[in-house]
């Protein structure tokens, strides 16, 4: 018996615990009651049993799981392909997802269902039903799609063919990388093995290089055209791009047409090609010179000079002469500023990943991307905040890189595109450094032209099903501590740092449930309690209002994290202000303001003290704690040894 969803998040909650947590915590963070956490709690743990694992309950502690089980749960329920595919959803959220991959699924196999079929498919109610239908009628409006209930077939979508092509993909595809797309289509031919080789065989002609990412999601936008084209449901091309047909990527979308009529005995439409070619040219180029990209993009440049000037001035951080960043950003923005002009959608599977592990990169990345926004209009979504996110942490960890001893070969096999990749291989070279070097970055339908005499290693970011001859370590995208851990087996290298924020809380920089309740009002509020104490000047205060103007600081489970960006501070601070009852700020609630105060110079400590205090507000219980609380001793207790 498989875990339901809530179940999967509770067990990922205990097992990420860093010591026991309490029901409480898990029904504040799930929004759920903690009698229902019990209930579940016993129900997961019946099933752990049966593969001779368990969760410890400690009276008046909470839950916690043996440390030898965690990563056999973590395989078994967190690292499954088939994961979530079968899994009923019992969560609002998670019922609105799933409706929409299955009526999107029932449009590309021509069945439909019914308001009864469905709620019966979910074990709710037909009440329950019709109140999640209008959260997926909202989201489908912004793919400019309706849902009708057609009396004789059921739920129907209806909209242009492009835009329901679009959603297919982000809720059939994007959501899952590994899903097997020959069960989505009802496919029972190796019609998609054919996709791929004639794609394969037309990129290598007209030389253009693509992410496995970028040829997963072409060969499957291919294989949805076909289905579609099937049904008589012709593509729209945009007939408002402009087509360079003499371009590589317009003549290998022609040779691909070409070969897939001859393979499949199937009429391809000029519109369908252009579709191709749009795919195509929105691709990331994996090798790219970056004086021709500043010389065609002069003016994207110059806002990336000025974000990057103002994000030193911000943190402190300094990427302004980083040209490895400053290439892959251009790289980056080319494709991503494509995908926003064609309105072609992408969706970053690692963005929990990343808003987690890497929180203040996140905040850099906004900065840039307000800058876009303020200089050309161009509204960055979070999925692309997050890509742009990875360069800066490839960056960061570069610029931590130390030297080392014993070099081990690797070839590092990078499927989710040249940002994950340049991460990727800066946090091992940071992680390694002359312990490791990495000979090649390899996409995997690539990997067999290489030869391995010379490589002691591979490092990838998914399964090899088959035997080069040379260890594989399989690790995250992002590599995580626990992959860290596991590359250590085959190479040395153990660096470590840490940095306490415990003497910065200060009792009369404590404030709990003050009278001011607009983020303006409080974040002055609060700069003033500093100034009056002589801890800042007026500058610093000033640049505290100008700094949120930026973009808010807001990092989720109802927590800001302001901060100064000029001025002098005499006495290095964090403010604490816990609210009464959350309120607005600019995306969201907020109830825990943590507004940090650090002098110019010591502007470069800020990424480690934002990681840190981060640690400890990453997830709504915890919050909830220091809520409940409304105490200094308290707060500096979690910072404390």
């Amino acid at each position: 018996m498989e875990l339901t969803q809530r179940q999967n998040s509770i067990l990922l909650l205990i097992i990420n615990a860093h010591d026991a947590i309490t029901s409480d915590d898990i029904a504040t963070e799930l929004n759920i009651s903690s009698k229902t956490v019990q209930r579940e709690v016993q129900a997961i743990d019946s099933i752990l049993k049966k593969r001779n694992m368990a969760i410890t309950s400690l009276r008046g502690k909470g839950y916690l799981i043996d440390d030898s089980h965690k990563n056999e749960m973590w395989k078994t329920y967190f690292y499954n392909d088939e994961f979530d595919n079968n899994v009923l959803p019992n969560v609002r959220q998670s019922r609105v997802e799933w409706i929409i991959r299955k009526i999107a699924n029932g449009t590309l196999n021509g069945t439909y269902f019914t308001l009864e079929a469905l709620a019966d498919n979910l074990f709710i109610s037909l009440s329950t039903l019709k109140r999640d239908l209008v959260s997926v009628r909202r989201i489908l409006r912004e793919y400019h799609i309706f849902l009708e209930n057609d009396y004789k077939r059921g739920l129907v979508l209806t909209g242009d063919e492009n835009s329901i092509r679009r959603l297919i993909n982000d809720y059939l595809v994007l959501e899952k990388s590994t899903i097997d797309i020959n069960r989505i289509i009802g496919q029972n031919t190796p019609r998609m093995d054919i996709i791929e080789r004639i794609i394969v065989t037309c990129i290598q002609k007209y030389q253009l290089h693509l992410t496995d990412i970028g040829f997963k999601n072409l060969s499957i936008h291919i294989e949805i055209a076909l289905t579609r084209i099937e049904q008589g449901k012709l593509g729209l091309s945009n007939t408002t791009t402009s087509i360079n047909t003499d371009s590589n990527a317009y003549l290998c979308a022609e040779a691909l047409a070409v070969m897939l009529e001859e393979a499949l005995t199937l009429k391809i439409p000029e519109s369908e090609i252009i579709n191709i070619y749009i795919h195509l040219s929105s691709q990331k180029k994996l090798h790219t010179d970056v004086d021709n990209i500043n010389s065609e993009s002069p003016h994207n440049l110059q806002i990336l000079n000025e974000a990057l000037d103002d994000i030193y001035r911000i943190y402190g951080s300094d990427f302004r002469h980083d040209e490895i960043l400053k290439q892959g950003l251009m790289t980056h923005l080319e494709s991503a500023l494509k995908r926003i002009e064609l309105g072609l959608s992408i969706r970053n599977e690692l963005l929990d990943e990343i808003e987690k592990n890497y929180p203040f990169e996140i905040q850099i990345a906004k900065v840039l991307a307000f800058h876009f926004l303020k200089t050309n209009a161009i509204a960055f979504n979070l999925d692309e905040v997050g890509f742009l996110a990875l360069h800066f942490c490839g960056a960061r960890e570069r610029a931590r890189q130390d030297e080392k001893s014993e070099t081990t070969r690797a070839i590092v096999v990078c499927t989710t595109g040249v940002g994950t990749a340049m991460l990727l291989k800066a946090k091992l070279e940071s992680q390694f450094g002359d312990a490791l070097e990495i000979k090649k970055v390899s996409a995997l339908y690539q990997l067999d032209k290489h030869d391995m005499d010379d490589v002691d290693l591979l490092i990838s970011t998914v399964h090899i099903d088959r035997n080069l001859g040379v260890p594989t370590v399989v690790v995250s995208a992002i590599v995580t501590d626990r992959d860290i851990a596991h590359i250590k087996r085959y190479i040395k290298g153990n660096p470590s740092n840490s940095h306490s924020v415990a003497d910065l809380f200060d009792e009369k920089l404590f404030i709990v449930n003050p009278d001011t309740q607009s983020p303006q009002e409080l974040l002055e509020m609060m700069s003033q309690k500093a100034l009056t104490l002589g801890y800042i000047d007026k500058a610093c205060q000033e640049s505290i209002i100008e700094r949120e103007a930026l973009g808010s600081t807001e990092v989720g489970n109802l927590v800001c994290i302001p901060h100064n960006i000029e001025g002098s501070v005499y006495r290095p601070s964090i403010v604490v202000c816990v609210l009464d009852k959350p309120i607005p700020w600019k995306y969201d609630h907020v109830q825990l303001i943590l507004m940090i105060l650090i002098d110019q110079d010591h502007r470069t400590h800020y990424s480690d003290l934002f990681a840190e205090l981060y640690s400890e507000i990453d997830h709504q219980y915890k919050v909830s704690n220091i809520i409940r609380n409304k105490n200094i001793a308290y707060m500096k207790s979690l910072f404390i040894e």
